[in-house]
């Protein structure tokens, strides 16, 4: 059986030949794409690395009165109130600072 010009039995005779085929008729693709995968994936954790060890880390208490009135709505306005305290990042910052 003819295939692309080639004869199939010639193909199959012969890893590398079957290899080579695939290769040169469009194969070469996936490994462009799983290197630029594996580069973009080393970048970002590198830049997340380097930023992670920059930081300076704080702790924070929070001593609540007993008189204070503890019901399940005021824990939930407390977290509410936390959650919304972070920022969106840019393109920029998120991937060539690292944040």
């Amino acid at each position: 059986m003819i295939f692309f010009g080639l004869d199939l039995t010639q193909i199959a005779q012969s890893p590398l030949t079957f290899a080579w085929f695939l290769f040169t008729h469009g194969g070469w693709i996936v490994f462009v794409i799983v290197i630029f995968w594996g580069i973009w994936w080393f970048w970002i954790n590198w830049v997340q690395n380097k930023y992670a060890r920059g930081l300076k880390y704080v702790l924070l208490a929070i001593d609540v009165p007993k008189e204070n009135e503890q019901s399940p709505k005021a824990v939930e306005n407390m977290f509410y109130q936390l959650a919304g305290a972070h920022k969106t990042y840019t393109l920029y910052e998120k991937y060539w600072q690292g944040k």
